[in-house]
């Protein structure tokens, strides 16, 4: 059942659609509790709306289930715009593990969700997108607010549903592949709703207690045999660790590496990159490991979670004699575009096998050496890197922090303190996209204490009607950084666009004057801007509630931090 695309089709013609009239029909409110039942069956809590005419009946049947929940399981948020809604739901599901519902009217509205969707799909996470839509007879009619949105996100989802109020017996079906399911939920059910859309009471939906989640039987995948031959390969083995689940930061994963005792390369969205235990093994400059590493014979890649911020990932593409096994990865994706392992495998099972054959090893010297960089850091004060450095220094120790892409990531995979702070670290890397990385954050810190967000000025620039949810989370600290270097200056580091002129990197960088301030205002927040890195205090900020910190890093010096750091004898 995994990855298929199972469709329910409903009255694609105007005869079609005839013929089913005289069936027994349901009210738009029933319908609608029908739906709802559906995802919390699936294990949903929580549903973002984003209302309109069309999907009036499924707003108001989640209003009504919310003022009856006594036990207040139902969590609605509002937005006004599908596409940071679906980012928003996209962090509570990453945050929680279980799906989030979007849902939304019809039209360009569904297609709004399309960029979360895929970031869903290639981070394994759970989302179910509900879409309104007009009757099947309106379909590629060209009528008002009817798109064609049949089986609209493709394969990034693995159920799509289109539903009306004349037919919805698959929904029934749902409870056999809730249990047969091998992968995350992503759900599309696209509701054709009928006029009038709401007629009082009539026909109004059930209650939701009693409703149970339905949990899929526990299976274990029992094929080691990609394992196994992984084991019998000879060579050097470094062990490559992308975003994980917070289920998946379990202490029995640390101690199976601590117990396989090889160098580790942590990603930032792993949660275990200052981990004590690991300390010892971890690679922190990756740039002369992985240079040293690529030119060794059988060398050996083993891979747990997303696919790693890393360089030398991407060199993998072209290095054939690297064995690569990805275990039990996120969205069960290879990652490379070249032939490599993967297995399903339960991951601290699978190290353990790992230990049982490979035995103890001894981390060498060229793990442990971080001279070079600090040396760098130190010369370049007000570089990016520098300032990511600071930042994880003043952080304050067990907060929630949130790297969106790009270059966030990278620099703090390069240049953070590996101090054991106790901080919670996220990422999105599934696709690798900029946009909507402002509500993710939102939607992961709603029920934080204290949250760091650490952004581009592009990126945030992707996302700025994210704040409309504020007002809705609860009363924790949440400090939006943006890192303003006045354009994607990530472009002009790759070697075919390095070369040009100032004029034509003001295309390909998107350069830019633009300052946050009146951002942070129009959303009530708090603004502080820092040009100095030494300038960066907690305690100046300690009692602020949502702040916006625009970090203004020196463009020349973090240009000449990353032609420094590019020599091997730096």
């Amino acid at each position: 059942m995994a990855g298929a695309v199972v469709k329910a089709e409903f009255g694609k013609s105007f005869v079609g659609f005839m013929s089913e009239w005289n069936e027994k029909s349901w009210s738009n409110q029933v319908l609608a509790f029908e739906v709802i039942r559906a995802c919390w069956q699936a294990g949903c809590r929580e549903f973002v709306l984003c209302s309109g005419s069309r999907n009036s009946p499924l707003v108001l049947e989640l209003l009504r289930l919310e003022q009856e929940d006594q036990r207040g399981e139902l969590k609605i948020w509002n937005f006004f715009e599908e596409r940071a809604a679906a980012f928003f739901a996209l962090g509570r599901a990453k945050i929680s593990g279980l799906p989030t519902a979007v849902v939304t009217t019809s039209g360009t509205a569904a297609a709004e969700l399309l960029p979360a969707v895929i970031e869903a799909h290639y981070s394994g996470l759970p989302l179910l997108l509900v879409t309104a839509d007009r009757p099947p007879h309106f379909r590629r009619s060209g009528a008002p607010q009817a798109i064609d949105q049949e089986n609209l996100y493709g394969e990034n989802v693995n159920l799509f549903l289109d539903v009306s109020a004349h037919r919805y017996s698959d929904l029934e079906d749902l409870s056999d592949f809730l249990l047969e399911r091998e992968s995350a939920v992503r759900w599309h059910i696209n509701v054709a709703f009928e006029e009038p859309l709401v007629v009082g009471d009539e026909g109004r939906g059930g209650s939701l207690q009693g409703v149970e989640k339905i949990d899929p039987a526990d299976e274990r995948y029992d094929d080691w045999e990609m394992v196994e031959d992984f084991i019998d390969k000879s060579g050097d083995v470094v062990v490559l660790i992308g975003c994980l689940s917070p289920s998946e930061r379990s202490t029995e994963l640390v101690q199976a590496l601590a117990q396989l005792a090889l160098p580790v390369w942590l990603d930032a969205g792993s949660g275990l990159r200052e981990s004590d235990i690991l300390y010892p093994l971890v690679i922190r400059d990756e740039q002369q490991f992985f240079t040293h590493f690529s030119n060794k014979e059988n060398g050996r890649v083993l891979r747990l979670g997303g696919v790693p911020s890393l360089r030398f990932w991407r060199d993998l593409e072209s290095l054939d004699d690297i064995e690569v096994l990805s275990l039990s990865p996120a969205g069960e994706f290879s990652g490379l575009g070249r032939i490599s392992a993967v297995t399903m495998e339960d991951v601290t099972a699978g190290l353990r096998l790992l230990v049982e054959a490979l035995g103890e090893n001894e981390s060498g010297d060229e793990i442990k050496g971080t001279g070079r960089l600090d040396v760098l850091l130190e010369k370049y004060p007000q570089s990016e890197p520098a300032w990511m450095r600071k930042l994880s220094q003043e952080i304050p120790v067990g907060s929630q922090v949130y790297l969106g892409n790009s270059m966030p990531v990278r620099e703090w995979n390069l240049a953070a303190t590996f101090e054991d702070r106790t901080l919670s670290c996220f990422a999105s890397r599934g696709a690798n996209g900029i946009d909507g990385q402002v509500s993710t954050y939102l939607g992961l810190s709603a029920d934080a204490k204290e949250s760091w967000g650490v952004f581009g000025d592009l990126t945030t620039l992707y996302d700025l009607s994210a704040p409309w949810v504020l007002n809705q989370l609860g009363e924790g600290k949440r400090r939006l950084v943006v890192i303003n270097n006045g354009g994607g200056r990530i472009f002009s580091r790759l070697p075919h666009l390095a070369r040009l002129d100032e004029s034509q990197k003001t295309v390909t960088e998107n350069r830019h004057q633009i300052d946050f301030k009146h951002w942070a205002a129009m959303w009530s927040m708090d603004y502080l801007r820092v040009a100095e890195a030494d300038d960066l205090e907690v305690e100046q900020i300690e009692e602020k509630g949502t702040l916006v910190i625009e970090l203004c890093p020196d463009l020349e010096q973090t240009e000449a931090f990353w032609r420094d750091y590019a020599k091997e004898d730096s």
